[in-house]
């Protein structure tokens, strides 16, 4: 079968199409048929050698963590699917041989749900991490009716889908984005929109309970004159200084920092899927591209360059 690989670290030019073995299913593994697929800063993060100390040098190594397709094979431990389904959800974004880049990928169970009915596949790939990010983001930092919320970098993946599920929650949002993106943020129902070329979203002001940083531009040290006493700060693509202040923060200050990492889990994709159907959460995908090695090069370089309004999404007949 065909799938995009790469077999040493650097730009969106060491991403090749290569004919794979087919993946054989272990006792606690599916084989998904791959309709669509999507990119998240996690994919060129490993791509550029960022992560190595995680993913280390074993290659070749494959692309993509989101996916949404047909059940082709299980193997005899999985329970609660079976060939023929549509699912949707992800893999082990660290394992070199399941990315989703591919016309199959291995997952397992407990990394896909079932794809709701009147949910297409191409929105069904742009959801699992980013829409799973952001509902576990506001959790993480308790937002919840009356809280103020700053949301930096509005226009992202994780972003279209936090500003909608903080309104959802009964937050008052503030949202940072590009001036480009101004008119997107106003439609996911931000109550205040911050062109961050016209105005500083850090300048003196109203104290917010949460801070989002989607676009880890800022660090803890930079918001926290704007957290209120019991606020929580959150960078979604943490480095050694988020971490240090999780550290100390949780030790000696009321104000938190927290460094997110993603917990994928069947159950919080079911849960996902059902906001997408019953409460008209949907993700706002900015461009679908073919299964060739020429698009997933271009996905790449969009999403690296950070001015994408929404989610890049493959798609396969």
């Amino acid at each position: 079968m065909k799938a995009v690989i790469y077999d040493r670290y650097g730009g969106p030019e060491v991403l090749q199409m290569a004919e794979v073995a087919e993946p054989v299913a272990a006792r606690d593994e599916l084989v998904v048929r791959v309709r669509a697929a999507s990119i998240n800063p996690l994919d060129w993060k490993l791509r550029t050698g960022q992560m190595g100390l995680l993913a280390g040098r074993k290659f070749p190594k494959r692309s993509g963590f989101d996916v949404a397709g047909i059940v082709e094979s299980c193997g005899p431990d999985v329970t609660g699917l079976k060939p023929g389904d549509e699912v949707f959800g992800g893999t082990h974004p660290l394992d070199a041989h399941r990315g989703t880049f591919a016309e199959k990928c291995l997952t397992r169970a407990g990394l896909l749900a079932l794809k709701p009915a009147g949910l297409s596949f191409v929105d069904a790939a742009a959801s699992p991490c980013a829409g799973l990010s952001a509902l576990q983001s506001l959790r993480h930092c308790k937002v919840g009716a009356g809280k103020r919320v700053l949301v930096i970098g509005a226009t992202g993946g994780l972003g279209i889908f936090a500003v909608p599920l903080a309104k959802r929650l009964g937050a008052h949002v503030t949202a940072v984005c590009s001036s480009h993106g101004v008119g997107l943020v106003q439609q996911l129902g931000a109550d205040v929109v911050i062109d961050r070329g016209q105005e500083n979203p850090l300048a003196p002001g109203p104290a917010y309970d949460a801070i989002l940083d989607l676009a880890a531009v800022h660090s803890f040290g930079a918001c926290r004159h704007r957290l209120g006493p019991r606020g929580y700060y959150l960078n979604t693509m943490p480095g050694p200084g988020t971490i240090w202040s999780q550290c100390w923060t949780t030790l000696f200050s009321a104000k938190k920092a927290r460094a997110f990492m993603l917990k994928p889990s069947s159950a919080g994709f079911r849960e996902l899927g059902e906001l997408m159907i019953s409460g008209g959460l949907r993700p706002k995908v900015a461009r679908v591209f073919p299964f060739t090695a020429e698009a997933v090069r271009e996905m790449h370089r969009l999403s690296q360059d950070g001015h994408v309004l929404g989610k890049l999404v493959l798609e396969r007949q």
